[in-house]
């Protein structure tokens, strides 16, 4: 039977690393089309008179000759191929030691948030794997689940009382418990005021909504898109920076780590959909 066992995780592992390999070639798909555009761009923006203009190959590009660059690839389906064609072998031929330069840096420019994803990729999944990977040798061993750290009855009813005291309300009933077996979560604030809890919740989960209803009242969180994803971030740095206080386990702050770095990930990739260059950073 361990034999057995061994051999499927064998499997799960190969499949694993299938699935990686197929995440980064997705990752790179969704920027190579738009890198191939905006080199096109390239060669459209520097040219004057059927020749290049020189003067933009003595000096390093920045990220306003991007953002120019992206806005003239959305027009390229207006340009004569042709034309195109015939700038580039014009750029092709001037073969200077300045053109070689900008068009380095301008290659560095746009393959870097492809670089980025494909680290967080791998990054998110290798942190997967270890959490996995521990989780399995945790069983064969007969170790408790990591992840098991509810918080005591004494310390909720502490909690509800302060929390029912402020005006709030947590539920605990079957109700709650099928719409978080729903959503496939271990609790949820709901507004300011509502927090449902699973019974024998996690200190992290139990903790981090009492904050979101914190967070609600305040006014931080206004929408589901750009406050929601900032209230995530500070959220998970207040389970962190207090996680000796919380008595938070070692796998909680590990899978508190992760998820803070999933919730940067995603707001930089809403900033990126939405053409956002003046980004919020957490700052305590």
């Amino acid at each position: 039977m361990k034999a057995v066992d061994e051999k499927r995780h064998m499997l799960e592992t190969l499949k694993q690393d299938y699935d990686i390999n197929v995440g980064l070639e997705r990752a790179a798909d969704k920027h190579i089309k738009r890198i191939s555009a905006e080199l096109s761009a390239f060669f459209v923006a520097h040219q004057k008179d059927d020749h290049i203009d020189t003067s933009i190959l003595r000096k390093l590009p920045t990220i306003h000759d991007l953002t120019q660059l992206r806005k003239l690839a959305k027009e390229l389906s207006k340009i004569n191929e042709i034309n195109v064609k015939k700038r580039k072998m014009m750029y092709l031929s001037m073969g200077t030691t300045d053109m070689e330069l900008y068009m380095q840096a301008l290659m560095g420019l746009m393959m870097l948030p492809m670089a980025n994803n494909a680290f967080q990729l791998m990054e998110k999944t290798l942190l997967n794997e270890f959490r996995d990977e521990y989780q399995r040798q945790s069983d064969d061993l007969g170790i408790d689940k990591p992840e098991n750290n509810p918080i005591t009855d004494a310390e909720l009813q502490d909690v509800s009382e302060w929390f029912t005291s402020t005006g709030g309300l947590i539920i605990t009933d079957d109700e709650s418990v099928r719409m978080l077996d729903y959503f496939g979560i271990e609790a949820s604030a709901h507004d300011g005021y509502t927090i449902s809890l699973r019974p024998n919740t996690n200190r992290a989960a139990v903790y981090e909504e009492l904050y979101h209803a914190k967070q609600y009242r305040d006014g931080i969180i206004v929408d589901t898109g750009e406050s929601r994803l900032k209230a995530e971030i500070m959220t998970q740095h207040y389970l962190l920076d207090n996680a000796k206080k919380l008595k938070l386990s070692d796998y909680e702050i590990m899978s508190t780590e992760k998820a803070l770095k999933d919730w940067e990930a995603d707001l930089n990739e809403f900033y990126n959909k939405n053409g956002i260059s003046n980004r919020w950073e957490y700052d305590n």
